[in-house]
């Protein structure tokens, strides 16, 4: 499998960058914000890659980004997103704000992308919401030390970048408080807690 690709772009169209690495010319599809990065003909570019093997064609997808090439990998694992569908997706912003979309329940915006009705914007939701809860309890587990007021306060602000408010956040957090020793737990927890 062919992850990483570095070298000089020889060609850029709206849809993708011919780079040459290693004396061989790679097409390499990309999103516009990628495209829009890459400023000319001659620049070296570093980009993280997927390849994509489908029954008469193998096409390779590159990002700047590795978090945004993570995003991908999740996006077409969905049933209904392939490769270019996914990368319409990721047209919308930069990776960041489509995980805090997903995150929050956020349809209308991913609705913006080419292609994505109000059905695959719900199942994108559906699939990777959970995906994403996850991530981002992880993200703000790696920052803390230890104790539970550092163990609340990180689920409090992993509930508010799914979308909840701050009170809300904090009176199911204060529920649970002390009764689990990890953020994941108490965020599974107060979710449950916000959805009944």
């Amino acid at each position: 499998m062919i992850s990483y690709l570095q070298g000089k772009i020889l060609q850029k169209n709206d849809k993708a960058v011919i780079l040459l690495a290693g004396s061989i010319g790679w097409q390499v599809f990309c999103n516009q914000h990628t495209l829009d990065k890459i400023k000319q003909n001659g620049e070296l570019v570093k980009l993280y890659t997927f390849l994509s093997v489908q029954e008469y064609q193998m096409s390779l997808f590159g990002f700047l980004d590795h978090q945004e090439l993570e995003l991908f990998e999740k996006l077409i694992q969905v049933n209904g997103v392939g490769p270019r569908m996914a990368l319409n997706v990721l047209d919308c912003a930069n990776w960041s704000a489509v995980e805090q979309a997903i995150a929050s329940s956020d349809e209308k915006f991913l609705c913006q992308a080419k292609g994505v009705g109000q059905k695959l914007a719900q199942k994108i939701i559906v699939e990777l919401k959970p995906k994403m809860v996850v991530l981002a309890s992880a993200k703000t587990k790696s920052q803390l030390t230890t104790g539970n007021s550092d163990i609340n306060t990180a689920a409090t602000e992993a509930l508010m970048a799914l979308g909840y408010k701050k009170a809300e956040a904090q009176g199911a957090v204060r529920q649970i408080s002390g009764k689990f020793k990890n953020v994941d737990e108490v965020v599974r927890e107060a979710l449950r807690i916000l959805g009944s």
